[in-house]
């Protein structure tokens, strides 16, 4: 098979070449810089290095000198790349070394200098590279140079053969790695591939029974996995979190003679924060997160089979198909009249089906005051008539919109008699500052403020794991806050803050508006006579009484009760 690449695709794009002083390198170096491309040589050898540059045509370059079997060295090259060029475009892994031996008679140092170069420095490579490659979603390539040791072997020359072998297999094993991102990237759709020998058929998406399950993720790291995370499971046990990563175990490896290709829809709130509770942030997860076409899947796996024939030779093939509920395609129903009111133009319906139609939306019912459309299942966004709206003012050009001047109507006086204003008001003025809050807590916050054995309202997807629920008290904040200023030095603080209340009820949860506030005071205030004045249990009826004063009580009577939680 024969294939062109269009010239657009390398210029101003960055090109890493390692090796560049001589040889492979070098002549890479040299047809990079024709083609306009910004060129980074990295050798050892810095004469080398500087040849290869003075033979350049001209074009962006930059020079580094670094051994590429050095991890930390790797790493800070890399860094000036990107200061320089940002992404890396094509990637050449292409240093190495000649070493010729007998495989019992070369020396471990030797041994351990050619895999070193060879073979780690191109794993740092594909470690310090591919992740942003990927998360660029530009065309991106990855060159790992090899050679005909790779593919035969002879005499004497164990060192060397055995390294390229290794390139060879990590560089095939990379390609069925990548081929899921590469539909991710091209079509829209996470795919996940496992060993299909290491699975014990059949499998089954569903969730643990219990907390207790140990899984090996792919690099290598152990995770307890949590009951609430969906998975996929065979007859041994948990192989993959669900839209997350797969387990070590089932992973694709240099050995693997047989795949299972996953391509798979999971709604966005079974996926959403699980990623987060393993300390995790994979493409696959993101992309799920935010949803996915439930219909792309059968695409998907079509265009793998496509790429894998043009690198690999199978002898068969089988699909299984499986879902636990048909989703329904989405309808929403337009009325003409009601956008134009809303938008000020004239739209007649017949536009409106020309425009929304060449964005893929279908007709499904017609009438003389509304239609219905419906909504592609890659459009996630479009749920409500007014998500139309924008779709057609889109469409029509914003700039389009006759410009209405609005007509003159009668004032209104603010009349505003607010209970809380008032109080508000009152606050300031007794000395307090008021404060915001986000209304976020543990659950042993809640549960210490907790006077009135209210249950607390769980959030389905909070900001942070640690304060999953509504604030059933406005106190826990003020107190943290007269914490932190206290820290600081102040020893006389009035605060106060005004905002909803949270509980738990049987259909749903009840808010309800507070008001609170807190004095401290640590120390006796000196006064302008200079007399020291002790705040105490009077001062604050005084200011409790000059706050009803602001809602026009003028007589209250205060009554003895046993103390509570506030």
């Amino acid at each position: 098979m024969a294939g062109i690449l269009q010239a657009d695709i390398f210029t101003n794009k960055t090109a890493l070449i390692t090796g560049a002083a001589s040889g492979i390198g070098r002549g890479l170096a040299l047809h990079a810089a024709k083609l306009k491309m910004n060129v980074v040589l990295m050798d050892l050898n810095t004469d080398g290095l500087n040849e290869t540059h003075s033979l350049m045509a001209d074009c962006p370059a930059m020079i580094i000198q670094c051994d590429v079997s050095n991890l930390e060295a790797f790493k800070k090259a890399k860094e000036k790349i990107e200061s320089e060029f940002g992404t890396v475009h094509f990637l050449f892994n292409n240093a190495g070394i000649f070493l010729e031996g007998r495989a019992w008679k070369a020396d471990q140092k030797n041994w351990q200098r050619i895999i070193d170069v060879n073979l780690m420095s191109v794993i740092y490579g594909l470690n310090l590279f591919v992740d942003e490659m990927i998360a660029s979603q530009e065309r991106c390539h990855i060159i790992n140079t090899s050679s005909m040791a790779g593919i035969i072997v002879g005499p004497a020359l164990a060192p060397y053969t055995t390294t390229k072998h290794a390139v060879v297999g990590l560089t095939r094993t990379l390609h069925e790695d990548l081929a899921g991102n590469d539909m991710m990237l091209e079509v829209g759709a996470p795919m996940h591939v496992f060993d299909l020998d290491k699975l014990e058929l059949p499998i089954n998406v569903k969730f643990p029974k219990s907390n207790k399950n140990s899984l090996e993720v792919i690099g290598g790291d152990v995770k307890d996995v949590q009951s609430s995370s969906l998975t996929i499971q065979d007859q041994s046990g948990i192989q993959a979190i669900a839209g997350i990563i797969g387990s070590e175990k089932s992973a694709v490896s240099l050995n693997t003679m047989n795949i299972a290709v996953e391509a798979a829809f999971f709604k966005p709130e079974t996926i959403v924060n699980q990623a987060r509770k393993y300390g995790l942030a994979t493409d696959a997860s993101h992309r799920f997160e935010r949803g996915v076409d439930p219909e792309i899947q059968k695409l998907a796996l079509e265009r793998y089979l496509s790429l894998l024939n043009e690198i690999a030779i199978y002898d068969s093939a089988e699909l299984y198909h499986s879902q636990s509920k048909k989703s329904q395609k989405a309808n929403v129903r337009l009325h003409i009249e009601r956008f134009n009111n809303f938008s000020g133009l004239n739209m007649k319906a017949s536009q409106a089906i020309l425009i929304l139609s060449n964005l893929g939306f279908e007709i499904a019912a017609k009438s003389s005051k509304s239609l219905v459309f419906n909504i592609p299942s890659h459009r996630f966004d479009i749920s409500l008539e007014e998500d139309l709206y924008e779709e057609l003012l889109r469409c029509y050009g914003y700039d389009n919109i006759p410009i209405s001047k609005p007509k003159a109507g009668p004032i209104i006086k603010n009349k505003n008699n607010n209970a809380l204003e008032h109080l508000r008001v009152g606050f300031v003025h007794a000395g307090f500052k008021e404060l915001m809050h986000m209304p976020f807590v543990s659950k042993e916050s809640f549960q210490q403020l907790n006077s009135e054995n209210w249950t607390a309202a769980e959030l389905q997807n909070p900001i942070n794991e640690n304060e999953p629920f509504l604030r059933g008290s406005l106190f826990k904040s003020l107190f943290s806050a007269i914490n932190n200023n206290v820290k600081k030095g102040y020893s006389s603080i009035k605060v106060f803050e005004a905002g909803n209340v949270f509980k738990k009820e049987k259909r749903g949860f009840a808010q309800s508006l507070n008001l609170s506030g807190i004095t401290y005071h640590h120390e006796p205030i000196q006064t302008w006579s200079q007399k020291q004045f002790v705040y105490d249990f009077f001062s604050m009826k005084a200011e409790i009484l000059k706050l009803l004063q602001t809602l026009g009580i003028h007589n209250a009577e205060l009554q003895k009760t046993s103390s509570v939680t506030p």
